[in-house]
């Protein structure tokens, strides 16, 4: 039986596919499981990689012909490729890392396969597009009994991947949007397996600038409704799916929803789209929503965030990325900490704001959103700690740091839609 150094389990997404690209050129023995969706079908065979995988800024390129569906064995250059009926087939060798490049959603059904296929020594690595959901990933590994040393490495921005012919070849284009990342290890003890992980990664992406392509998309396309749809929802997320996502109620996600679908809707007939039943779209993307879970929504307000971070909104590429590698014991790197810090300055201005309205409102919107970011840092959300580092900051932190309990936002579509269309325009780009 092979024995796979390296092994993506969600290999044919953006970020597994961005990954899978920079691993192939380490010449490691490298396996890729994909998970076809819906998820709930695991029991299928079929693999979605099927298609050269090309990375255009870069000359690593993983022909078709060398992407192997199931292999008992696995010559120089070949990828394993395992569908989900073949576990059994899937040997790792000592210490091979396990790269879980999947959505939050998703974990439940990847922490049985990694209790399945992982051995005693096998390092697992969470590939996080922005925030890490560090307690439910914890939370399900401590359910099945999965004591290996987890690693995280949190992707500050994306990638994007599409199918393109180039002359007569047929590939995937896989196109890095990624401005930092950040290598934490999850509240466990460092072993030695880690501290080997993190030099993996850290010769993969070396702390230096990446030319990637300098174009990026910043208006709506006219061939996309759903691109439309993303660039309207954002805005709106950035605010408040980010920030108090772990508290927003039902009614109150259906209405935001709701409100925001029909304006893509208004937008995309004024751009010339046959999108047919309105209430139909609106009906099948609040299904979309709904069945992806509040996550879902966090998820886009965090790309929003971070495209801010990076000082450009919505930017799906980005020129001249810096990629930073900092472990999570020692904090952050001096230019993200500068950015965070401004952010949360920023974020103090829109707390006054809110403050006038509904001061109940405002201190869970701050918390909540303090707290998320500093993890999403890889830094303590303890209250103290961020007072220490912002002595300055207005006498009310000081007041409700003992009674930070998050309650649920008010459940008024219209009233709450009111007050954040008012304080909306107070999300801007950073420059830093």
């Amino acid at each position: 039986m092979t024995k796979i150094d390296l092994l993506i389990i969600g290999a044919g997404g953006q970020i597994g596919s961005y990954f899978m690209l920079k691993l192939y050129s380490t010449e490691a023995r490298l396996g890729a499981l994909d998970l076809p969706q819906p998820v709930k079908a695991l029991t299928t065979q079929e693999l979605r990689i099927e298609k050269d995988v090309y990375y255009p800024d870069d000359k690593t390129v993983i022909p078709l012909g060398k992407i192997i569906a199931n292999p008992k064995t696995l010559a120089p250059g070949e990828v394993a490729a395992y569908s989900t009926m073949a576990l059994g087939q899937i040997g790792l060798a000592d210490g091979a890392v396990i790269f879980v490049a999947v959505k939050a959603y998703d974990y439940a059904a990847v922490q049985d396969l990694i209790k399945e296929i992982a051995k005693p020594d096998s390092v697992i690595t969470y590939l996080v597009n922005g925030l890490a959901p560090e307690e439910k990933a914890l939370a399900g590994h401590k359910a099945r009994g999965i004591t290996n040393t987890l690693v995280r490495v949190v992707i500050m921005g994306g990638t994007d991947y599409e199918l393109q012919e180039i002359g007569s070849h047929p590939v995937r284009l896989v196109r890095s949007g990624i401005s930092e990342i950040v290598i934490g290890n999850w509240f466990e003890k460092k072993t030695p397996e880690f501290e080997q992980t993190l030099q993996r990664v850290k010769t993969l992406f070396p702390p230096q600038r990446l030319q990637v392509r300098a174009e990026f998309e910043n208006s709506f396309r006219k061939d996309s409704f759903d691109k439309t749809l993303a660039n309207l929802i954002n805005p709106v997320s950035a605010l408040i799916g980010c920030t108090c996502g772990e508290v927003i109620d039902n009614q109150l996600l259906r209405g935001l929803m709701t409100r925001i679908i029909e304006q893509g809707i208004s937008v995309g007939r004024n751009l010339g789209l046959n999108l047919g039943n309105s209430e139909e779209i609106i009906q099948s993307r609040l299904k979309m929503y709904e069945d992806a879970g509040q996550q879902h929504l966090s998820s886009m307000g965090r790309d929003a965030l971070l495209s801010a971070l990076r000082g450009a909104m919505f930017r799906h590429e980005n020129e001249n990325i810096g990629i930073a590698l900092v472990e999570k014991s020692t904090g952050v790197d001096t230019s993200l900490l500068r950015k965070v810090n401004s952010l949360l300055e920023q974020e103090c201005a829109i707390y006054n704001q809110l403050q006038q309205k509904d001061i109940a409102l405002a201190r869970d919107f701050l918390l909540s959103y303090w707290r998320l970011n500093r993890l999403c840092c890889g830094l303590s959300p303890n209250m103290d700690y961020i007072i220490s580092q912002y002595p300055t900051l207005p006498g009310y932190l000081e007041r409700i740091k003992q009674d930070y309990t998050p309650k649920p936002l008010p459940s008024d579509p219209p009233a709450f839609l009111a007050l954040l269309e008012e304080n909306i325009h107070q999300i801007k780009p950073l420059h830093i």
